[in-house]
């Protein structure tokens, strides 16, 4: 099946698919069908833009445009995994930015979610936002003309086009632009490490500020003052988003603490710091966040561990022995991320294990409703996975179809079957790529 056949909905099933395959991280049995999803939403989203343009006006244009290019970023990141230290955080980085994309762009997350689909899906917040990050002087001075930068071209982009001025002017802001572009694009690949891992998908050619910069520079060479407006709306909010996470030489971190509870009082707690370990996972585990997976999954195997003891009464039968085994798993999980050394494979037992606990609670009514508490979206549920079997035509290396294996293989799953219910999509050709999957811990 072909990408340019997918609409923005189906392609965001496929976008899901590599989401839900990132927790845990990257290695040898997932990074090709992870990079063949990528690739596919990629093709297919630069096809809808030409074909399609309608659908893809203003903001949410160049929104869906920054899509295709940070995808550039993430193949990047992914096959630096084993050589560079940070593309766990990269790929997170990235991976989340494109969901909170679409999620925050209104006409975005309205096609991503028409036919039913859930597109882009959104995954688990953090508790805490990330530390601000604290440069040296250089990177510092960089990033605060940043912002004054792209506050001044966004400002002199919209008067020129709002005044309909002379092609010369134009051209000379146009080319300040460009110089000014691959300036810090230059900048921010040279610092590598961290920084590169962090502000890449703001600065670089294929970041947030490359593909405003090219939206703003075709508007002011077409005339395009709509074009032209949005982009600098783009540009502003990049610049917005850049200060928000600087901070100066010499301030103090402010003191947020990492949002676990002192004590969890219920099992809705106890989930939603497991959704911090979820979101974290993705992209997999790194020197730079060992010890946070830890805490959480630390706070809510005693959380849960601790209600057991303490209100028995409110996990009687299937309750409690589901409740026991999630604690099991978290046990296990953590002795994985705890060993730096714990081998290839763990990628894939931490994807298996973070996915069973998800399951086994969406499959328990009694713990899906107390999960499910107030505002608590306790133990929350990934995108989804894509039969791969089905949607990419067959997976050649046969990995992860169906049940993720903890060993690290996986058999492949049956393909998804039509049933009377399923008659009205027929004409849907990835209504049916979704594993069924007959194990009640896993759907």
């Amino acid at each position: 099946m072909k990408s340019d056949n997918l609409t923005f909905a189906q392609l965001g099933d496929l976008f899901n698919d590599a989401t839900t395959r990132l927790v845990g991280g990257v290695n040898e049995h997932n990074s090709a069908t992870i990079q063949s999803d990528l690739a596919r939403v990629q093709t297919g989203l630069e096809h809808l833009i030409q074909t399609q343009p309608a659908q893809f006006g203003g903001v949410a244009g160049i929104h869906a445009q920054n899509i295709v290019d940070q995808i550039n970023l993430e193949m990047t990141a992914i096959k630096s995994v084993g050589t560079d230290a940070f593309a766990a955080k990269y790929i997170n980085d990235v991976q989340r930015d494109l969901i909170d994309i679409v999620q925050g762009d209104s006409q975005l997350h309205s096609l991503a979610t028409q036919g039913g689909h859930n597109g882009f899906g959104a995954v688990p917040s953090l508790l805490v936002p990330p530390a601000q990050f604290q440069g040296n002087a250089q990177q510092t001075d960089f990033m605060k003309s940043f912002v004054t930068t792209s506050q001044s071209f966004a400002d002199r982009a919209v008067a020129l086009a709002d005044a309909h001025a002379d092609p010369q002017a134009a051209q000379q802001l146009i080319g300040e632009m460009q110089t000014y572009a691959q300036t810090v694009n230059a900048f921010t690949q040279a610092q590598g490490g961290l920084y590169s891992a962090r502000f890449n998908n703001e600065f670089a050619s294929d970041g947030v500020n490359g593909t405003a910069t090219r939206a703003m520079i075709d508007g002011l060479s077409t005339g395009n003052a709509d074009k032209v407006h949005a982009a600098a709306q783009v540009m502003v909010a990049n610049a917005a988003d850049v200060a928000g996470n600087m901070l100066g030489i010499g301030v103090p971190h402010p003191v947020t603490g990492n949002g676990i509870p002192d004590h969890i009082d219920s099992f809705a707690q106890a989930g939603v710091v497991f959704n911090d370990a979820t979101a974290k996972l993705i992209g997999g585990v790194y020197d730079g966040n060992r010890a946070s997976i830890h805490n959480d999954l630390t706070a809510a195997e005693q959380g849960i561990k601790d209600l057991l003891a303490q209100h028995s009464d409110q996990f009687q039968g299937r309750a409690g022995a589901d409740a026991s085994k999630i604690i099991s798993l978290l046990g296990t999980e953590l002795g994985i991320v705890d060993n730096a050394n714990a081998g290839p494979n763990a990628v894939s037992q931490l994807n298996h294990i973070q996915r069973e606990i998800i399951a086994i609670v969406q499959h328990d009514t009694v713990l899906a409703n107390a999960a499910n508490q107030g505002d608590a979206n306790g133990f929350m549920k990934l995108p989804g996975v894509v039969e791969h079997q089905i949607a990419h035509g067959g997976d050649p290396h046969g990995h992860e179809l169906g049940r993720p294996n903890p060993a690290g293989s996986a058999a492949s799953a049956p393909a998804a079957t039509i049933t009377a219910a399923d008659a009205g999509h027929a004409a849907d050709p990835l209504a049916h790529i979704f594993t069924p999957h007959t194990d009640p811990h896993f759907g």
